[in-house]
């Protein structure tokens, strides 16, 4: 069980939530709107506060919430519910291979453990930048790809 503190809820869960559908729907060819996806961030931000105060073992708190956030990609965007989850888990791929780079490098150079970064807001908030940074360039290179800017 993690109780998120509000401020990694606006600072990690929201801008992963925006970045993870943004990413996932350029990848699938589905150009993202802002109105729809800032909702889906805060209604995903409100559902990871819940979600991670469930006693689920580990890992299977995340699969939940890709399902979710999924769903919220169904019905906000009104693409297939197959596209939606091939959304969020292509998406998933790109967070999972960037947590994999990104945090052991975080917690090497800066001599940390999961424990002592889970356990304070800000350590939380630094140790996503370098990730979200990542996912926010994936992005910005599949929507120059897809030639969603020139729509």
């Amino acid at each position: 069980m993690d109780i998120m503190p509000f401020v990694t809820l606006i600072f990690v869960a929201m801008p992963e939530a925006m970045l993870l559908s943004a990413v996932g729907l350029t990848v699938v060819g589905t150009q993202p709107r802002l109105k729809p996806i800032l909702l889906i961030a805060v209604l995903y931000a409100i559902t990871a506060f819940v979600v991670r105060q469930l006693p689920l073992t580990p890992g299977l708190h995340s699969i939940v919430l890709l399902l979710i956030l999924a769903g919220f990609l169904f019905y906000q965007f009104k693409i297939t519910l197959i596209k939606a989850v091939a959304a969020v888990f292509s998406a998933f791929v790109f967070l999972a291979l960037g947590e994999n780079i990104f945090l052991p490098l975080f917690m090497n150079i800066l001599d940390l453990s999961v424990a002592e970064i889970l356990a304070s807001p800000w350590l939380r908030i630094a140790a996503s930048l370098p990730n979200l940074l990542m996912l926010l360039i994936i992005f910005g290179i599949g929507y120059r790809v897809r030639k969603f800017h020139l729509r």
